[in-house]
């Protein structure tokens, strides 16, 4: 505790090196700190929860100061490698609104409240920052969870995004699904606020078969009287030489939501039961060739608000999917698919994607069916979230005209609460007898 009872103070004086806290030396989970000297003391912990904590002070106590935080946890500019000849990923986006004022229900539906940025100041520096993370990410194909539920028209947030990414690398190269279109059934993803959604490299995949979409009243609704868990996108896709797969992205109903079923006190969190339910709804699903290509190579991505060990990844799990980020350290190095060493065991360490209350897991996943996991050459979460404080987000509510700027750069640091999910694949090709 640095002492101080100010809630927004204008200067955050715990960050590395005994500097101040700025976009330029933050502090991340992992970095620690030695030879502490300072007054321990149990007083009324803030928030909702009302109870007591134990605070260390060590600033301006029997001659301490503020800590020497050592960086035990590096960003890394770019993403761990992967390995493969196409890569995969999935990305919580926060929210990726372009609407401000005037939003609605999916195309045409009830006024709702905006998310996300405030107004376009906020949303011109969370664009810069999702855009330079994807970019850096280079991936083929990207699930987009959390997108704005808005169509798909030229204004629509899934084209905004996409037009920043061409305008930022080359006009064209990317392209979005666009499942009302390719389905014929406006809001075919639900009237929820949010959606997934799936942008791809036009000069590396193309779409196969039929553009499919889960949205039955019991996966939606997973067996609740509401809908609970957004509608489901799958799509395959091929590559020039013949190599394809079927990328199927999610997003399940929150923890921290209610549900009619009572949170059971497990250590899941509220909506469990909805959350399995769509899990077995989506396994009966993909058995049904939903794309109608056949393919028997299947990558589940997405958010599932479920952490590795809870029933809806132990449902996927034992319907023939492996999860790739079991066992897995976001730092491993990718190994080829001929290893003989299951992936899900190639590194002593678990991945995560995310932190609540200072605990480490990943509610951001992706599982591959039997017949794709021979040809998955790594998987990884990019620490670019999870361990970075959220002071360093796009928001410009409480902070100060010097914190506006050092506070905020446009890298991707801190562009989201999640980190993304990178898988590398290198798919069988024509005649290929693997």
């Amino acid at each position: 505790d640095d002492g101080s009872y100010e809630q927004n103070p204008a200067t955050i004086v715990f960050a590395r090196g005994r500097a101040p806290l700025g976009a330029d030396n933050t502090l991340r989970g992992g970095d620690h700190v030695t030879g502490i000297t300072g007054v321990l003391t149990q007083t009324t912990a803030s928030g909702a929860d009302g109870g007591s904590a134990y605070r260390l002070r060590p600033v301006n106590a029997l001659n301490g100061g503020v800590p020497d935080f050592v960086a035990a946890s590096p960003r890394d500019a770019r993403p761990p490698d992967v390995g493969g000849t196409l890569r995969v990923a999935s990305f919580n986006v926060l929210n990726y609104f372009n609407t401000f004022d005037g939003c609605t229900l999916g195309t045409g539906g009830a006024a709702t409240s905006c998310r996300g940025a405030d107004d376009a100041v906020e949303f011109d520096r969370q664009w810069r920052k999702i855009v330079a993370a994807v970019i850096a990410m280079d991936t083929d194909i990207l699930g987009i969870i959390e997108i704005e539920n808005d169509g798909y028209h030229a204004r629509s947030a899934i084209a905004d995004l996409v037009s920043r990414l061409n305008s930022a690398t080359a006009a064209g190269r990317y392209m979005f699904i666009n499942s009302d279109s390719a389905t014929g059934d406006a809001n075919v993803l639900g009237t929820d606020a949010i959606k997934v959604g799936l942008i791809y490299r036009r000069d590396r995949v193309s779409p196969a078969g039929r553009t499919a979409v889960l949205n039955s009243s019991m996966f939606v609704n997973g067996g609740e009287s509401q809908p609970r868990n957004r509608p489901s996108l799958a799509q395959a896709f091929v590559q020039p030489d013949g190599g394809s797969v079927i990328v199927s992205v999610h997003h399940f109903k929150s923890k921290g939501s209610a549900c009619d079923a009572p949170d059971a006190g497990d250590g899941q969190g509220n909506c469990n039961t909805a959350r399995t339910v769509a899990a077995r709804e989506l396994l009966t699903w993909l058995d049904t060739d939903p794309t109608g290509t056949g393919d028997p190579n299947v990558l589940i991505i997405g958010d599932l608000n479920a952490y590795a060990r809870e029933d809806p990844v132990a449902v996927l799990v034992r319907g023939g999917y492996t999860d790739l980020l079991a066992g897995r350290a976001a730092e491993s190095p990718a190994e080829p698919a001929s290893s003989d060493v299951p992936i899900g065991e190639r590194s002593g360490t678990a991945g995560y994607s995310f932190v609540f209350n200072g605990q480490w897991g990943y509610l951001d996943h992706a599982l591959a069916s039997t017949a794709l996991l021979p040809q998955v050459t790594g998987a990884v979460a990019w620490h670019i979230n999870a361990d970075e404080p959220n002071v360093l987000d796009y928001n410009t509510n409480f902070k100060t005209a010097a914190q506006l700027s050092t506070l905020y750069d446009d890298g991707p640091f801190r562009s989201s609460d999640h980190d993304p999910v990178i898988v590398g694949l290198r798919l069988a090709t024509r005649g290929d007898t693997r």
